[in-house]
């Protein structure tokens, strides 16, 4: 319950913070988002009940859903053409490297340690303070700051702009993404970032119990497949940061999608514990591979006066899977058992999902974001 109301609720933060990025820039939600995650970690470490925890892992949701949308639309802005895409997916390889860390730090805590649970959420706050005051040294992005300095100057008939759609420029930033020139990129991000994020979520959530009940395997057996899958992921995130540059970054994450999807076929219907370890890690690596660049071309397909608000629709719809797709994964298991229930609800949405990027146009990797859109 505690997951579904925090993915709910950031889709709502998300879109809030996507607002505010557009009308007052990209470096005050940049900083928020880490304060509201400081302090639900916080209360997090002392909550006394259901209740106390619920309302601290929503505040911690509130800065962690958009803080992907945030962090990915200042890295895009501030880095040169020949490096935003590898820039933005090395931020992303931040992510399986954290929890990494983050796991070894646990188990050191609670499991070696034998300390309470509490001390970990203790401790996860001092390097987000250090975080914090590291980014109050950061400076605006310059293309927003050139952006509202066109779209005050709008209202006169001589303003012009070659970075910006000086008749667009004032106009609500979610209100643009469903206008003419973005509707059907925003409604190809709705659909990829709802059904591929919802699938990895899903089976991140019942890995263990999927690997037990259907695939018959001990718990200590599953818990290696799935520590396999997420270490070999890393290699994911790193050659799809490096292909996508080279070849677009919608070519690549539609390529690893399908090979996820056929990944995610085998593993339905794969018997013996080879096989299931060898599926299984292959769709984490081509899942990771997705993650490394679907960030970075929805960030740099909008134009820099929606880039906010189409980013945080991005990492909205990503919560929405998140809230959805275990309710879909467990009712649907529950009436026509594992097997169907994983083909109907994991293969054919993430197949569907790399389909749907064929609506969008083609990004060169090399293009100025100007020369994307504006």
């Amino acid at each position: 319950m505690i997951t579904t109301v925090s993915n709910v609720l950031a889709i709502f933060s998300a879109i809030l913070l996507g607002q505010l990025m557009d009308r007052r820039g990209r470096l005050l939600p940049f900083q928020i988002t880490m304060v509201l995650y400081s302090i639900g970690s916080f209360f997090t470490a002392i909550s006394g009940g259901f209740l106390s925890l619920l309302g601290a892992r929503t505040v911690v949701t509130l800065g962690t859903g958009p803080e992907g949308s945030v962090a990915s639309v200042m890295v895009t802005e501030n880095h040169d053409k020949k490096w935003r895409g590898i820039s933005t997916g090395l931020l992303l390889l931040a992510v399986p490297v954290g929890v990494t860390i983050a796991t070894i730090i646990t188990g050191l805590v609670v499991v070696t340690g034998g300390f309470n649970w509490r001390y970990v959420f203790f401790i996860g706050i001092f390097p987000a303070i250090l975080i914090l005051v590291a980014r109050l040294k950061a400076k605006e992005s310059q293309r927003f700051v050139e952006m509202d300095r066109i779209r005050r100057e709008a209202k006169s008939e001589s303003a012009s702009s070659d970075i910006v759609d000086v008749k667009k420029a004032n106009h609500d930033p979610v209100a643009q993404l469903f206008e003419s020139d973005l509707r059907k990129k925003s409604l190809t991000v709705m659909i990829f970032s709802t059904l591929a994020s919802g699938v990895f979520f899903s089976i991140l959530l019942y890995a263990t119990e999927y690997l037990t009940v259907a695939k018959g395997l001990s718990y200590g057996a599953s818990l290696v497949v799935v520590g396999t899958g997420s270490t070999a992921s890393i290699a994911g995130y790193i050659i799809a940061t490096f292909i996508g540059q080279k070849i677009g970054r919608k070519e690549t994450t539609i390529i690893f999608g399908l090979l996820g999807g056929v990944a995610l076929f085998f593993l339905a219907t794969s018997n013996g514990y080879g096989n299931i370890l060898l599926s299984y890690s292959l769709f984490q690596v081509f899942f990771a591979a997705i993650g490394s660049t679907f960030v970075a071309l929805f960030a740099e397909m909008y134009p820099t006066r929606a880039r906010g608000a189409g980013q945080s629709l991005n990492f909205a719809s990503q919560s929405a899977g998140y809230a959805i797709w275990p309710l879909l994964l467990t009712s649907t298991v529950g009436v026509i058992g594992w097997h169907n229930g994983f083909l109907i609800v994991e293969v054919i949405p993430l197949i569907i999902s790399s389909l749907s990027l064929f609506a969008i146009p083609r990004v060169k990797p090399t293009d100025e974001l100007e020369a994307i859109a504006v």
